[in-house]
């Protein structure tokens, strides 16, 4: 069902989203990936401080934890894990640049060739 706006614009009424809330629902997801991005960099960010801990030592000197500034090799492994992580979300990392050159005509070439050929560029 359909009821006219006093401004002469038609919305629709009943289940489901209206007809012209499409700009709206699209600014409350572009608002929830900004959110839900800004969520995930503070979570990354606390689990990088606690694998970076300070390395703890027993009365004698013995390395109890030692983190990744201790060297655990697990704690560096999963600190440089969430390192790549973060800089990927975040967009961070630089793109890479291809160049690829193409001989040939592409409509010659059956579909085999041109899956091959997605493969060798570096395509899914």
């Amino acid at each position: 069902m359909a009821k006219k706006k006093p401004n002469g614009a038609t919305v629709s009424v009943g289940k489901g989203p209206a007809k012209d809330s499409k700009p709206a629902m699209t600014a409350i997801a572009t608002i929830s990936r900004e959110v839900a991005r800004d969520l995930d960099s503070q979570r990354l960010d606390l689990m990088f401080a606690g694998l970076i801990a300070e390395p703890i030592y027993d009365e004698k000197g013995r390395l109890v934890s030692g983190g990744a500034y201790g060297g655990e090799p697990q704690s560096v492994s999963a600190a440089v894990k969430v390192l790549e992580r973060r800089a990927k979300l975040l967009g961070l990392d630089a793109p890479t640049k291809v160049k690829a050159e193409v001989t040939g005509s592409l409509k010659d070439m059956t579909d085999a060739e041109l899956l091959e050929l997605k493969k060798r560029l570096g395509g899914k």
